[in-house]
C-alpha cells in the first residue's frame, strides 16, 4: 500500500510499497534523488525492515549516491531497522 511519511521540517516522503512492518524501495527511489538523513530517519523510525532492490556496483561516477547509501545503512542500523 502507498503511505506518506512526515519528514522534518514539514516535508513528506511517499513510500509506494509498504506494509504494516516493512517497506520496499528500488535503489533509484532513495539514492538518485536529493534525500538525506531526515528522510532516511523517517523510514527507519516507521518500519522494522526495508527491502531494497536494484543496488548497483559503485564507482567514481556514483560517489554521491554511494555516500547516501552508506548514510542510509548507518541510520537503519542505529534505529534497529533491518535491511534486505
Amino acid at each position: 500500500a502507498r503511505e506518506t511519511l512526515s519528514v522534518p521540517p514539514g516535508r513528506e516522503l511517499v513510500v509506494e510499497r509498504s506494509g504494516k512492518h516493512a517497506a520496499m524501495f528500488e535503489y533509484e527511489e532513495l539514492f538518485t534523488r536529493a534525500l538525506g538523513p531526515s528522510d532516511f530517519g523517517a523510514v527507519a523510525a516507521r518500519y522494522d525492515a526495508v527491502l531494497l532492490a536494484g543496488v548497483p556496483s559503485f564507482d567514481l561516477t556514483t560517489h554521491n549516491e554511494a555516500r547516501r547509501f552508506m548514510n542510509f545503512v548507518d541510520i537503519l542500523y542505529d534505529e534497529g531497522c533491518g535491511l534486505v
